[in-house]
């Protein structure tokens, strides 16, 4: 990826349910036309999307895994919030 690189930040839920639309679409579309055919379907995704294919990987795998529609939640990420100190004295 170039100057448009992504931070390491977690993926929305509407970014993985993107993610799951165009492979879909993109599978679906692949059963009608031979075109293309040197490329892998995962490729495909993550060229139309400019993600890397084991971003691509990982969603389809948590939402096969879970099978419910819904996706993995996300990890609290950084520091936990604490309630100040109280100092009595």
């Amino acid at each position: 990826m170039s100057a448009l690189a992504r931070m390491q930040s977690p993926l929305t839920d509407n970014e993985r349910c993107m993610i799951i639309s165009i492979h879909e679409y993109f599978s679906s579309a692949e059963q009608g036309a031979e075109q293309r055919k040197f490329l892998t379907l995962r490729k495909r995704v993550a060229t139309a999307l400019g993600i890397g294919e084991a971003t691509v990987g990982r969603v389809l795998s948590d939402w096969i895994c879970r099978n419910d529609g819904e996706f993995t939640p996300h990890k609290t990420m950084g520091r936990p919030a604490v309630e100040p100190s109280t100092v009595s004295g």
